[in-house]
């Protein structure tokens, strides 16, 4: 596990939203040895190539969980990456689901049941922001199992399993006692 003390630049993925956010994730796909780059302003915001395979990938920091509109939002864009581009890219709904609450206290899915259906339908891999710490973690950690560590993003219908449990590689840092009186 490693100390909750990561760079501040990786904290922002369980505790963001916007455009921070979003250039925290191109950065993490760039580390992971992908081409990542910003979507068009307005409309999908993360367009990444790996080995011949494309995705686009929604972000989304939020007070609660993930919606049914994400997913549609997110369908959304690939529908218009298959028809501007001629190919079918894999849809990657990345959630920081209750990014406002701390980590330790969120116990709620990030990904409601309602919504797994229309999901899975369509192929998407849903995965939290935390997840994908994990998984950057993971590929530092074993730089060999790097390629297979991405290509089970493009490979996930439904929600992503790995790195679920934050707890196995990440720790939080003890708590500060209280100044006596």
């Amino acid at each position: 596990t490693v100390e909750l003390e990561i760079e501040d630049k990786l904290k922002v993925l369980f505790t963001s939203k916007g455009d921070v956010l979003v250039a925290v994730v191109i950065d993490v796909f760039q580390e992971l040895g992908a081409k990542a780059i910003p979507g068009e302003p307005g409309r999908d915001d993360v367009i990444v190539e790996f080995e011949g395979k494309h995705a686009v990938i929604e972000v989304k920091g939020k007070k609660s969980s993930a919606a049914e509109s994400d997913a549609a939002q997110l369908e959304k864009w690939v529908a218009g990456f298959k028809e501007e581009k001629g190919t079918d890219p894999k849809g990657i709904l990345l959630i920081d689901a209750y990014c406002e609450t701390p980590l330790a206290e969120r116990i709620e899915t990030a990904f409601p049941h309602q919504m797994l259906k229309y999901s899975t339908q369509r192929e998407h891999c849903l995965i939290t922001t935390t997840q994908l710490l994990g998984l950057l973690l993971e590929a530092r950690a074993h730089p060999e199992k790097r390629v297979d560590l991405v290509n089970s993003l493009f490979s996930t219908i439904g929600l992503f399993q790995q790195f679920s449990d934050w707890h196995k590689f990440l720790t939080a840092p003890a708590p500060v006692p209280a100044k006596a009186k």
